[in-house]
């Protein structure tokens, strides 16, 4: 299953959107979920992130792990917007 992140940071405070990756970016590794690529526009608009998860259970669980519930109000506050698009490999 491939993921499909695009971040809008118009309205973000970086700094603590920054936090909140820097502590939930690492947990991917402990359910198997690969961080293909993760690029920011030159102007910090936006984000995206390309994930490589084995299975929407999968992913379930890592939105259910507890030290990512622990930040979740860092993404609440941070005034970031978030859009996921499932995608298929055509290669």
């Amino acid at each position: 299953m491939i993921l499909h992140a695009k971040i809008d940071l118009t309205k973000a405070d970086l700094p603590t959107i920054e936090a909140y990756e820097d502590a939930v970016i690492p947990l991917l590794d402990r359910y198997g979920i690969t961080l293909v690529v993760r690029l920011r526009a030159d102007d910090n608009s936006c984000e995206v992130h390309v994930l490589d998860i084995p299975s929407a259970a999968v992913m379930d669980q890592y939105r259910a792990d507890p030290d990512r519930a622990k930040v979740q109000h860092l993404w609440d506050e941070c005034g970031a917007t978030g859009e996921i698009t499932q995608m298929q490999r055509l290669d």
